[in-house]
């Protein structure tokens, strides 16, 4: 379930830039005059029927970036990612702590793809990703490719809305890997791409404080299938956050996440679907 929500989620905006995913996209876009710069985004959820048991695991997406801009257009920035799971319960098992390498990436970032009418605001982000995740790993995956996109109105009265979409591809060679998430290893089908929508709402109280509201669908694409995943599932997704500015380089974000099966009846906010969610955001 935090896997599911981690990549929708890194789209979320944050006071000062604006998801997981902004961030939105422009908090990866270095400040200032230097051309060198240094980011870190940090993503940290914890199930809430996990963290009901009083045991929880605490799931850790960790993204360090370090940027060169180009140009007033254009950054490039190269992305190592990790994850870390606490020791405690996980996916309803007792487990013990991991880490572990995820979507390491090179990114160009594109501060102005389109010029659009109506003070309509543009990002994107073009990801080439490198095969550091184990699962990855074990699919065989040479390389995959990547894109964010954002576009995002200011209203009167403090208001925003924008829409966030991102997609991505992976080639593989295999069809299936063995999974040594839970009680016991299994086989999985390997997942080859995964596209996604979101409309977020967005209101601020002030330059410091704003409170976003997203919903989104999500698509996901494997190379086979199995008992536990199809070669195509659909799902929905609701997130709330609270969005605070530290100063003008670090931001926090607190809320909580749900990412339910499209097959399912929709309940808002359900404890088996839902995540308690940190995030924050470091520029240097």
């Amino acid at each position: 379930m935090r896997k599911l929500l981690t990549l929708a989620l890194l789209l979320i905006p944050y006071a000062a830039s604006a998801n997981a995913d902004a961030p939105a996209i422009s908090a990866w876009v270095p400040t200032g005059s230097s051309k060198i710069s240094a980011s870190y985004f940090g993503y940290y959820s914890s199930e809430v029927n996990d963290f009901n048991t009083g045991n929880g695991s605490v799931y850790m997406y960790n993204l360090l970036a370090l940027n060169y801009k180009l140009d007033q257009r254009f950054t490039v920035s190269v992305r190592p990612t990790f994850t870390y799971d606490s020791e405690g319960v996980r996916y309803g098992y007792e487990m013990p702590s991991k880490t572990e390498m995820a979507d390491s990436h090179i990114a160009l970032i594109d501060k102005t793809p389109l010029s659009l009418p109506y003070d309509i605001k543009t990002k994107a982000i073009y990801k080439l990703f490198v095969p550091t995740a184990p699962d990855q790993i074990e699919a065989g995956t040479y390389g995959g490719v990547g894109m964010d996109f954002e576009a995002a109105r200011d209203l009167p009265m403090g208001f925003s809305v924008g829409y966030y979409g991102r997609g991505w591809a992976l080639a593989q060679k295999n069809s299936t890997y063995i999974s040594n998430e839970g009680k016991t290893p299994r086989m999985k089908a390997t997942q080859s791409g995964q596209i996604e929508h979101w409309l977020r709402a967005t209101k601020y109280f002030g330059d410091r404080l704003n409170v976003s509201q997203g919903v989104g669908v999500k698509d996901e694409f494997y190379n086979g299938s199995d008992d536990e995943n199809q070669r195509h599932e659909a799902f929905q997704s609701l997130e709330t956050n609270l969005n605070f500015s530290v100063n003008d380089n670090i931001d926090l974000s607190l809320g909580v996440a749900q990412s339910t099966p499209a097959s399912q009846p929709f309940k808002i906010y359900d404890n088996e679907y839902t995540s308690y969610v940190i995030m924050t955001s470091v520029r240097m």
